[in-house]
Parts: structure tokens; sequence; C-alpha cells
């Protein structure tokens, strides 16, 4: 029966799935996800999932209407995902850490591996804030001038949000791949 055994060998997928969490919460709690790119200087500031920075200071999205406003389903269904990764990721590292005290059966493990995979892949989706249209055209700016496009790059928080995706990866491929407990 597969499973990790109570030895050094567990302590790979617990420094990759520590280090996931970490770096997921780390992005979650960035102002800047993403940079905004404008024709027009004064709309070029970074994004976050929950805010944005402008001068250096973090500020709700409910501060400046116009961008209240361009918040659609991909941006809230990338904020879902986010808090979705956040939560089964913590479960997920808890559950590895015990995994150092207790050995656990082949499909608990694999269930495990699974959970890290599911991290792998919500952490990718929220990089479906590039396709809000926050980070494409908004046709009028606070002053009323029109843009005629925006786009969006990485910033550290999306930075942190590859690593984290990195991490969750190995992490559930170290799980699954751990040496069997010997036969008692």
């Amino acid at each position: 029966m597969a499973g990790l055994k109570s030895n050094n060998v567990v302590a790979v997928p617990i420094l990759f799935g520590t280090a996931a969490w970490a770096l997921s919460i780390a992005s979650t709690a960035m102002c800047t996800f993403v940079f905004r790119n404008s024709d027009n200087p004064e709309n070029q500031f970074g994004l976050g999932l929950w805010g944005f920075e402008e001068d250096g200071v973090c500020r709700r999205y409910a501060d400046i209407p116009l961008l209240e406003n361009s918040l659609d389903t991909k941006m809230n269904a990338a904020k879902a995902f986010m808090f979705t990764t956040d939560v089964i990721g913590f479960f997920g590292m808890i559950f590895l850490c015990f995994c150092a005290c207790f050995p656990l059966g082949g499909n608990a493990v694999k269930g495990l591996g699974v959970l890290m995979w599911l991290c792998t892949l919500f952490q990718g989706l929220t990089f479906l804030v590039y396709r809000a249209p926050v980070c494409g055209v908004i046709n009028t700016d606070s002053q009323g001038r029109s843009e005629t496009s925006a786009s969006c790059s990485l910033d550290i928080g999306a930075k942190l949000a590859i690593s984290a995706t990195v991490c969750y990866f190995v992490a559930g491929v170290a799980t699954c791949v751990g040496p069997s407990p010997p036969d008692e």
C-alpha cells in the first residue's frame, strides 16, 4: 500500500506545501497582483484581487467608481479561486504536517496529492483577472475622458502566484510518489 512514511522523506511535500500556501497568502494580500498599463498615465496603477495600489497606498476598489464598475464575473471568479486555494491549501498543509507523525495509507496520500493538484489548478485560475475589463478597454476615466486601450502585466502578486502554483504541483507529485510504509 502506497503511503507517506513518518521519516525525513515526508519533509519534501511538507516543505513545498507550506511554501506554496505562504506564497499564495502573500499573493492574495498584495495590492499589486498585476500592473495596469494605460494610454492615460493617470490610469496606470497596481491591481490586486481585493484592492489596488495608488501612489504607494493600498486602497479599496469602492474608492474609485470607474474601477468598481469594471470588476465583472472574471475578476470575481479570480477572487473565488484565490480564496478557495488559500483554504484548501491550508488544510492540505496541515494534513501534510500530520504525516510527519502519523503515517497515512495509500488512499489518504493519494487524496492529499489530488488536493495539492486542485490547489495548483485553482491557483492558476486566479489569472482570470487578465480577462477582466479593468485589464482591457474602459470607455471613460474618472474625469470623463475615454481611453483607447489598457492592458495588464505581471506584478509581484502574480509572480508569487506563479511560484505558489509550481510549489503546489511539486508538493502534489512528492506526496504521490513518496515511499510506501513497511508492512507491519
